[in-house]
Formats: structure tokens, C-alpha cells, sequence
């Protein structure tokens, strides 16, 4: 008795419930509905269960306005809240004699925006799409990409830019496809708090195969720049800059970006093979618009692409 005067109790000072009920004599205690949920504040998508502590029941009726399911009679259920709101809950408690005693919290349930997340991890394929068919023009033998070499990094951070001289880590990329020097310059730049990380994937083995690696970004490192030499070629290379993995405060599930082609402007020769002829002085990186690869205006259709797809943790 002592129990269900403190209950009420209770009750009475949370002013946002009601709970009325009777007893009698003849047939037995009155229901007395309560119940305690596992949590009243829970992010959009998340499941409550509520704990069952009625006296004197043996049937029960809920109501979860906003909630999957909206009604239930089992004694403990469990009910997912997709929306962002405040919910009330009903529970009706009765007995076999016919009595029964609701309990209503209003606004009890209250769903927020999940928190989003600070980091994705993507798998990344770099697709080459470089072949005698797409770009028939002097199409040499051994075509291949180089290993694909960038970083992950923050608004303003740059390890190449259109127009201007391209580093020596970029140069030796572009003529050799070796990446040590160009990681180097790259590593600085994680260093110095500009990027998050280098990241260095395979290389193609011919101009028309793929391979995957994965990255991770964050909120303060969304963009991704990556490169890989196109080989054989005096110096040019394919690229894809400060591409954002971020849409509207959100990481995208998937993304597929064409790969811009480029003339690193330190070897002046004009065709795949052509002998090594170091440019001095160096010309700027530039897009390449000529032949053998280009139309005169763009090099179409793309030379590789590179796909994201975030991976779920």
C-alpha cells in the first residue's frame, strides 16, 4: 500500500501524466498502470523499450503515437522512433475482472537529428579508361597508369596547380611515375597540418584495368586530390583535385569523378615515346587539348575516372 500511495505520489508532481483508478471490493485490487522507458531521449532511427511495472494486471494495451509499431499488447515492447519529435505514451492496464487504469505521459519520448558522423572510410577505384578504341590516335604499346599518389586534405591545401611550375616531386611523377619524391612534398604538407594523409594506391597495369584502395576523410579533411602518370608519355598525367567527400554536413555514399588530363610542362615531347627533352625553362602544368590525346579542346572521353563508395563501420 505503501508502494502505490508513493507511486502516486509521484504521479501527482510530474503534472504531465494522468493515471485514475478505482478499486472494487468485490472484484479484487485495482489495476495500477506504470511503466519506466529504457530511455526518454534517443537520436531519430533508435529503439525504446519500455519496462512493464503495473500491479495488479494481467493485460495491456499501448499507444506510441510517432513510434514502429503505433499499438502494441505485449507487456515489454519494444518501438523505434524514425521521426524527430517529442511522443507521448499510453498504457492501459486491466485485470480479469474487467478493471482496468491508464496511465498517459505526454511528450514523454523526445527524438533528435542523430549526431553526424566526424570521419568515412571509402574504398576507391581508380578506373583507367585509356584504350586503342577511346583514344586510337598514335595508341602506344605498354599503355599504363603509374601508381595513383594524393592526399587527403583541408580547403587551400595544394600539391599542384594549373599555371604554375610543377614541383620536383610532380615532375619526376609525371616522367617516371615514381612517387617517392612526391610523397615527400605531400608528407610537409600532413606536417604542417595542411592535409590528413598520403595516400598512394596501386597503378594500373594497362590503360583499360582498375584497382582499389581505401581512404579515410573527416570533417576537417573532407577533399581528396589524387595523380597518376600516364604511361608512356613525356610527361603528362591524370588527375582529380580537391574533389569534397561532404555534401550539405553529410559524407556521400558513392561519388565518381573523370579525371582531368595535364601536361606537366618539363618534357617537351609531343608524342607517347617520345625521347626524354627535359624543357628548360619549365613550361606551366597546363590541361592537354592536342593530339595525340586531346581534340583540340578537351581530351574526351576521360582517361580514367576514380569512384568512391564509403564503406559502412
Amino acid at each position: 500500500m505503501k508502494e502505490l500511495m508513493h507511486l502516486g505520489f509521484v504521479l501527482f508532481l510530474l503534472g504531465s501524466c494522468s493515471n485514475d483508478n478505482g478499486s472494487d471490493p468485490e472484484q479484487g485490487p485495482a489495476p495500477f498502470a506504470s511503466f519506466i522507458a529504457s530511455a526518454t531521449t534517443v537520436d531519430a532511427g533508435s529503439s525504446v523499450t519500455f519496462d512493464n511495472t503495473s500491479l495488479n494486471a494481467t493485460s495491456f494495451l499501448w499507444l506510441f503515437p510517432g513510434g514502429d509499431p503505433n499499438m502494441s499488447t505485449e507487456e515489454n515492447p519494444t518501438v523505434t522512433y524514425n521521426d524527430v519529435g517529442n511522443f507521448t505514451v499510453t498504457l492501459t492496464a486491466a485485470n480479469d475482472g474487467g478493471q482496468d487504469n491508464t496511465l498517459t505521459l505526454v511528450q514523454h519520448i523526445t527524438v533528435e537529428e542523430p549526431p553526424m558522423p566526424t570521419m568515412a572510410t571509402y574504398n576507391v577505384t581508380f578506373v583507367g579508361n585509356w584504350s586503342a578504341s577511346n583514344h586510337p590516335a598514335d595508341f602506344p604499346s605498354g599503355d599504363h597508369f603509374s601508381p595513383a599518389i594524393g592526399m587527403v586534405h583541408k580547403t587551400g591545401t595544394l600539391f599542384f596547380e594549373e599555371d604554375e611550375i610543377a614541383s620536383d616531386g610532380m615532375e619526376i611523377m609525371a616522367e617516371t611515375g615514381a612517387t617517392a619524391e612526391l610523397a615527400l612534398e605531400i608528407d610537409a604538407l600532413v606536417t604542417a597540418g595542411m592535409a590528413s594523409s598520403t595516400v598512394i594506391g596501386e597503378g594500373l597495369t594497362t590503360g583499360f584495368s582498375e584497382a582499389t584502395f581505401q581512404i579515410t576523410v573527416t570533417n576537417d579533411f573532407p577533399l581528396v586530390t589524387l595523380v597518376s602518370m600516364i604511361a608512356p608519355s613525356p610527361d603528362w598525367f591524370v588527375a582529380i583535385e580537391n574533389v569534397s567527400m561532404l555534401d550539405n554536413g553529410a559524407f556521400v555514399d558513392d561519388l565518381t569523378v573523370d579525371a582531368i588530363s595535364y601536361d606537366a610542362g618539363t618534357d617537351g615531347g609531343p608524342t607517347f615515346t617520345s625521347a626524354d627533352d627535359d624543357s628548360d625553362p619549365a613550361d606551366n602544368i597546363s590541361k592537354i587539348t592536342d593530339a595525340p590525346l586531346g581534340n583540340g579542346s578537351t581530351v574526351d572521353p576521360p582517361m580514367a575516372m576514380f569512384t568512391f563508395v564509403k564503406v559502412d563501420n
